[in-house]
């Protein structure tokens, strides 16, 4: 097997292994969710996940596809990548600060979490983005094994605020952000994304060019 096939044989394995793990979060904490939250808070975490889900590729003009594409290219300047991708989430959530008291009027049942909400899409959009970048960065075992550590993080504060703290919707939302956080800072130092935060530039060449690749790809990543 040559240097190529094996590193592509690696890589599927990897890939598989972090998809795997998000197979099993879903089947293991359907039943713990229906046990312990109440049917309007069941209704209220899906209404988050979609909203955000939806939100997200509008707001970030659905940039990260492009921040993966981008890295792949040899000549590819990744402190400008990273410097876009970021100002763009950045952006975005102030987008997200400026629209969501509308999103509350309209759905007046959220206001007690509304701060969880704004937390739950920033952390989300930074995870999502760090993973395409080391992704990106060539760095698949890196991003296996931050699968892997995001299912056993949301599984065990689950247990430790559902189980044990039974906060509910408020210990459903914080075993989320905080099995994100933890991800984001594995992949901060095992993948070395921090030495990017010190070659932050904007490129608006280059900026063209990334939106130009990701918007067509909104109504694919929003559906």
């Amino acid at each position: 097997m040559n240097k190529r096939s094996k590193k592509l044989m690696t890589d599927v394995v990897m890939f598989s292994i972090s998809n795997f793990g998000s197979k099993v979060l879903v089947f293991l904490l359907v039943p713990l969710y229906t046990a312990t939250l109440s049917t309007e808070e069941y209704g209220i975490a899906d209404l988050f996940s979609v909203s955000i889900n939806l939100l997200l590729p509008l707001l970030t003009l659905a940039v990260t596809e492009a921040t993966l594409r981008f890295l792949l290219d040899d000549e590819s300047d990744k402190g400008k990548i990273f410097a876009i991708s970021l100002l763009t989430i950045g952006i975005s959530f102030i987008l997200v600060l400026i629209i969501s008291p509308g999103i509350v009027r309209l759905y007046p049942e959220i206001r007690p979490y509304y701060i969880l909400f704004l937390l739950t899409y920033l952390i989300t959009a930074l995870n999502d983005f760090f993973s395409n970048f080391i992704r990106g960065l060539d760095k698949t075992r890196v991003f296996a094994i931050k699968g892997v550590l995001y299912t056993v993080a949301v599984i065990s504060f689950n247990i430790l605020f559902l189980l044990i703290l039974r906060i509910g919707l408020t210990g459903y939302l914080l075993a989320i952000i905080f099995a994100e956080v933890i991800s984001i800072i594995y992949m901060l130092f095992a993948g070395e994304v921090w030495q990017y935060f010190v070659l932050l530039k904007i490129d608006f060449q280059l900026t063209k060019e990334m939106l130009k690749y990701s918007i067509p790809l909104m109504p694919t990543t929003i559906a």
